[in-house]
């Protein structure tokens, strides 16, 4: 069974290592490389913690296409190539939205810092905001972070927020809260928009409104039996985390074998899960449901995560 994978992060990535071996994987990428984002803040205060691992490290068995695709409902175009499928999985993610000085791969982190001047306006008090923030002042820059909402982490409990908001005035932060930032005088984390540009032809139709793939249940796109759609890229209403894509991933792939097998798929049941934000190198906010807690164990919470997904991709 041929599969194509477009898109390399956290779904892409362990879609493409659970089917090689099974399937005649081919897996499509900007990149050489998986980028572990969830530490890209991390690198303001660490700049040589690596953060990459290479596709050729896990994907042993399938091939690999590095450059940009057209993605159709029946062939991905690339370099000139026709890649025809029998599955497509669509795992193109989200990017920071324009405007600013945005954090989106290694190299704007170790630019972001080159850069900046003594005192800096961070827009956008969710996950990533407060992680550059605490960051940037870790380092001993003079810190404005804005944020629209009137509370940061606004998607957590209450006590995460004033967890954050303390440690921050702590740090030396200014933070203003309800109102909005130029976003082009700032550092921008005023949340994503899915990378679906590349998507052509008849595919367009199963995007939302808002540019996100469409999908059912089963993680199918809709309109469609033979393509799926994992992690940011989805319109699911969930946190857009790696946690989630691992899991997107999980169900994708058996329902690509399942499709072989012509097996009922296995359904995705979106839950909310566990969140940790760091503050620093050090520091960290542990929330779930109504409870939240920060400190030094999150942090050591958080990189055990890392050192779990990396385990995952390499084992």
């Amino acid at each position: 069974m041929k599969v194509v994978v477009v898109g390399g992060g956290f779904g892409g990535a362990r879609v493409a290592k659970s089917l090689q071996g099974r399937c005649d994987v081919t897996l499509v990428d900007t990149k050489p490389c998986f980028e572990y984002t969830p530490a890209l803040p991390e690198l303001i205060v660490n700049p040589g913690k690596e953060i990459q691992i290479p596709h050729r490290e896990y994907l042993t068995e399938g091939r690999l296409v590095v450059g940009r695709a057209r993605v159709f409902h029946d062939h991905v175009r690339m370099n000139g190539e026709r890649l025809d499928f029998d599955a497509l999985v669509v795992a193109t993610g989200a990017g920071p939205k324009r405007g600013g000085m945005a954090v989106k791969c290694r190299e704007d982190v170790w630019k972001l810092v080159e850069e900046l001047g003594e005192e800096v306006a961070v827009a956008g008090g969710g996950y990533v905001g407060v992680e550059v923030a605490a960051g940037l002042a870790e380092i001993g820059k003079k810190v404005r972070l804005i944020h629209s909402r009137e509370r940061l982490l606004h998607t957590l409990p209450e006590r995460a927020s004033g967890l954050a908001e303390r440690f921050l005035r702590a740090q030396g932060v200014e933070v203003v809260l309800g109102e909005r930032a130029d976003v082009k005088r700032c550092v921008s984390c005023t949340g994503t928009v899915p990378n679906t540009a590349c998507i052509k032809g008849r595919l367009r139709k199963a995007l939302d409104e808002k540019g996100f793939v469409r999908v059912d249940g089963h993680l199918r796109v809709r309109g469609f039996e033979n393509i799926f759609a994992v992690g940011d890229v989805t319109d699911i209403r969930e946190d857009k985390s790696a946690q989630n894509a691992f899991l997107h991933a999980s169900v994708a792939s058996r329902n690509i074998l399942a499709l072989e097998r012509r097996a009922p798929p296995r359904e995705y049941r979106s839950r909310e899960r566990a969140t940790l934000v760091s503050l620093g190198s050090k520091n960290g906010i542990f929330a779930y449901r109504g409870l939240a807690f920060g400190g030094r164990i999150p942090a050591v919470m958080k990189k055990a995560v890392e050192w779990k997904v990396r385990l995952a991709l390499r084992g």
